[in-house]
C-alpha cells in the first residue's frame, strides 16, 4: 500500500466533527482551558485527527477517535485491514515543506506503515504513505527547540 499527493477536501460537517473529537481528546488533559498550553494541545490534536482521519477515508480504512488518557502507546493511528496487521502511524502538519517528525525509532515499533500529511483548512493533502522501511532507510536527525527529531520528507 502507498499513496503519494493523494488531496481529501473537508465538507463543513466533518471540519466540525473533527474540531469536536479534538476537544474530546484535548480538554480532559489541561485544566485551564485559557492557557496557551491548552491551546497547544488542543491544535495539536486537532491536527492529528485530521491526518487520521483523511488517511482513514482515503484507504477505507478506521481510525479511532476515543480519548486514551494514557496515549495510544504508539500502536498506530489508522487500521487498514480487519485483523489489524497493518498499522498506520500518521503524522500532519501545517508547515511547507512538510517534514515526518519522530522522537525516536521505538515510536515504529507496533507500525507497519507511515503517512505524511499538510493540512491547509479545509483540504488535506497525504504527500505519501509508505511501509515504515522507508523512513528506516532514508532518514535523518534534526534538531528543533525542543529537542532532536528523527526526521523524513
Amino acid at each position: 500500500m502507498e499513496i503519494e499527493n493523494f488531496n481529501i477536501y473537508f465538507n463543513e460537517m466533518e471540519m466540525e466533527a473533527i474540531k469536536l473529537m479534538a476537544h474530546f481528546r484535548s480538554d480532559h488533559k489541561i485544566s485551564d482551558k485559557n492557557s496557551k498550553q491548552y491551546e497547544m494541545s488542543l491544535r495539536a490534536h486537532y491536527l492529528g485527527l485530521t491526518g487520521e482521519y483523511a488517511v482513514a477515508k482515503a484507504i477505507n480504512g478506521f481510525f479511532d477517535p476515543m480519548p486514551k488518557p494514557n496515549g495510544d502507546l504508539h500502536s498506530g493511528d489508522v487500521i487498514a485491514d480487519l485483523d489489524g496487521s497493518i498499522r498506520i502511524s500518521v503524522k500532519t502538519t501545517t508547515h511547507a515543506p512538510p517534514l515526518y517528525k519522530i522522537k525516536n525509532l521505538e515510536e515504529l515499533e507496533q507500525v507497519t506503515h507511515i503517512a505524511l500529511c499538510h493540512f491547509n483548512e479545509p483540504s488535506l493533502r497525504i504527500v505519501w504513505l509508505h511501509k515504515k522501511e522507508y523512513l528506516l532507510d532514508s532518514h535523518f536527525e534534526r534538531s528543533f527547540d525542543y529537542g532532536d527529531r528523527i526526521c523524513c520528507f
